[in-house]
């Protein structure tokens, strides 16, 4: 194929849930457009998408990989099929103009169907739904049809037909060139196509005939406009519905020139500009996909959104405030590289390298700094903290841990400034297993791990107290220092956390020592008191104490002050805090009931439900302690049904019983660091 046009790129995302065929379908693709010289068979297989040493069981990351059909250029895009590795889906989903959703004939629809399904939804992605693996011996035909209706709705309907389910599918056929099909079905689809176009309906409904070339391009607009939502049945394994469906894809799939609804804001403005896909105007792009690759660095996934991209220059980046430089760009294969390009025209995807500036959702333009939205990313959920087994580590384990977040927006990692640990975040325990096993595979980093510590956080309850005087004498120059304090609860709902009143009218305490009763304070906050917690809450000042005039120092003043705070706080009738989290969960309706009495185990309050489509999202403020582990938790309770998000509230006191374990805990362990 010569230059690549816009009207002739078709780009796809091929989403679904695991062992439904997705990889293999793509695959089926590729060997039937001559790309390949057979067919890859699925994961652990020698496939072009799947090709990461972690991808042996299932597909976790997204490939790019393209072929030449009937004139068009296709850009495929295989995601991951665990609701586990989202991100590279809704990656892969910015960067597309339709959707095949791939459903296991002998599994139906899966939860990450559901997932890939909304997600496409959500952005007004056209849907192709491609029934695989329907030669197996308990597939079914017309139950998954009846499923896929149910579920998401009646604009779901078959253009094509098997000719059986189970080791008998040998042939499809599509029901407008079929002369004796099902006229019922066949009128479902019909109806589907012409509700497209005001025109054609009048003519349908008045039993006119209508030509092939019209009922094309009404196909076009049904499919764009979401009244037609084809189904195929197909065996990728077997190279059955494949040609018939990238037929479909050529001949109906939206090319890059159609205008989608997209946002572009120009730096410093708040008025939105106006935004077409132009093949000749200027060139804007968008980042949607990173990866680290041991050999060639950084490689940047850009989707050519407008204009022509040309090699060798620099674009602007709406992040940064300077243009940034780039080399070579190139199509990608799987995980192999094309000779240079000399250049991408609007709706190509294509790929820089070793460009350390740019990350996901970096919108690229080369006049000005634009952006785009950028891409949505749900907050992982499952947490847990790490540590370097091996000292000669602990410099390089953040640096490593930052070039895989670069590449999954859903692997999180933070330092708590509380607990003093290093956190990483996934979406689950899979997820977190994945990663870190790369850390270890391609930084040679390993780590022990565990569960982040809740950040309990220490305050009183009522007014106190206390003085306390630090008296040594050592035979040279002594220590002296006798600081009074006096401690009063904060409101908890206010913004501030700590103040400190120096009420010292007289020469009591010198002047030049007050900043050490304040750093005292400010110290043993920072440390805790009863549970080794952050002390929050609390008002303290100094209103009294003595000094000497040649063994008084801060180093006293310090010691002084922190026993004298200690006194006194645990006067105060001192409480724990913990977080409290909203937390929204996403289940089917027969679910509710469990989910509502493990909230209730869980000390969560309701706080709202709501209902969408077979789902409920209910709603609850609920101790983070009782949620750390519910990723995992969740998915047992609801057999991979359930998804939820959550995110910090406000803190609160715990339940008497409960804060005196975590008290009990924290002194074994200063005991067992003690011997």
């Amino acid at each position: 194929m010569g230059q690549v046009r816009t009207e002739d790129i078709r780009n796809i995302a091929v989403c679904g849930h695991g062992t439904s065929g997705k990889t293999s379908l793509i695959e089926a693709f590729l060997f039937k457009a001559g790309v390949t010289s057979r067919a890859g068979k699925a994961a652990g297989d020698s496939t072009v998408c799947d090709y990461e040493p972690d991808e042996k069981e299932r597909t976790v990351n997204s490939a790019v990989c393209h072929l030449e059909w009937e004139g068009n250029w296709f850009n495929f895009i295989d995601t991951p099929g665990a609701p586990d590795f989202i991100g590279d889906t809704i990656g892969a989903l910015a960067a597309v103009e339709c959707v095949v959703i791939c459903i296991d004939a002998t599994a139906g629809v899966k939860v990450n169907t559901r997932r890939a399904w909304e997600l496409a939804a959500e952005r007004g992605l056209p849907l192709v739904i491609a029934i695989n693996r329907l030669d197996m011996d308990n597939a079914n035909w017309e139950e998954n049809v009846v499923t896929i209706k149910e579920l998401f709705g009646g604009k779901c309907t078959p253009f094509a037909l098997p000719d059986a389910a189970g080791p008998g599918f040998s042939k499809i056929s599509t029901l407008l060139d079929s002369a004796d099909a099902d006229e019922e079905i066949k009128s479902a689809l019909i109806e589907a196509i012409v509700e497209a176009d005001d025109d054609l309906m009048n003519k349908y409904l008045e039993s006119e005939e209508i030509s092939p070339e019209k009922m094309g391009g009404a196909i076009s607009k049904a499919l764009l406009g979401g009244s037609l939502i084809p189904m195929f049945p197909v065996c990728a394994a077997k190279d059955i519905g494949v040609k018939e469906l990238l037929d479909f894809l050529a001949s109906y799939a939206p090319s890059p020139a159609t205008e989608f609804a997209r946002v572009l804001h120009e730096h410093g403005k708040e008025e939105e500009i106006p935004f077409a896909p132009a093949a000749d105007g200027p060139f804007r792009g968008q980042v949607f996909k990173i990866k680290m690759d041991d050999f060639t660095g950084k490689i940047s996934f850009i989707r050519v959104l407008s204009g022509t991209l040309k090699p060798a220059s620099n674009f602007q980046v709406d992040r940064l405030n300077k243009p940034v430089k780039y080399g070579p760009i190139y199509n990608i294969q799987g995980k192999e590289m094309s000779k240079p390009l000399d250049e991408a025209v609007a709706g190509q995807i294509v790929v820089v390298s070793k460009v350390e500036d740019l990350d996901v959702s970096d919108t690229l333009a080369n006049d000005r700094r634009l952006s785009f939205d950028r891409i949505d990313f749900p907050q992982p959920m499952y947490s847990r903290a790490v540590r370097p087994k091996e000292r000669k580590d602990e410099a390089r384990i953040s640096e490593s841990l930052e070039k895989l977040a670069s590449e999954d927006q859903t692997f999180k990692i933070r330092r708590d400034q509380q607990t003093n640990e290093l956190v990483v975040s996934g979406n689950s325990e899979l997820h977190l297993r994945i990663m870190l096993e790369r850390l270890k595979n391609r930084y040679k980093v390993e780590v022990s791990q565990s569960a982040p510590k809740i950040p309990y956080q220490e305050t009183i309850t009522r007014k106190a107290f206390a003085k306390y005087r630090h008296k040594k004498q050592t035979g040279g120059r002594g220590q002296f220092a006798e600081v009074h304090l006096r401690l009063e609860p904060m409101p908890l709902d206010g913004e501030e956390n700590f103040q400190f009143i120096n009420e010292i009218r007289s020469a009591a305490i010198p002047t030049q020592y007050i900043p050490a009763v304040e750093k005292g304070v400010i110290n043993i906050m920072k440390e805790g008191v009863v549970a080794g917690c952050q002390v929050v809450k609390v008002a303290t000042a100094v209103y009294d104490g003595k000094h000497h005039e040649v063994d008084s120092s801060e180093a006293a003043f310090l010691v002084a002050t922190r026993n004298a705070f200690r006194i006194a706080f645990k006067e105060g009738k001192p409480v724990l805090l913990e977080p409290i989290v909203d937390i929204a969960i996403t289940v089917p309706t027969s679910m509710v009931g469990d989910i509502m009495g493990d909230l209730s185990r869980r000390r969560g309050r309701i706080t709202a439900q709501d209902s969408k489509g077979p789902f409920q999202i209910v709603q609850a403020k609920v101790p983070l302690a009782e949620v750390q582990e519910y990723a995992t938790e969740l998915t047992s309770i609801t057999g991979d049904e359930g998804s939820f998000t959550m995110e910090f509230s406000h803190y609160d006191s715990v339940p008497g019983n409960i804060q005196q374990d975590v008290i009990a805990r924290y002194e074994a362990s200063r005991s067992k660091e003690a011997e």
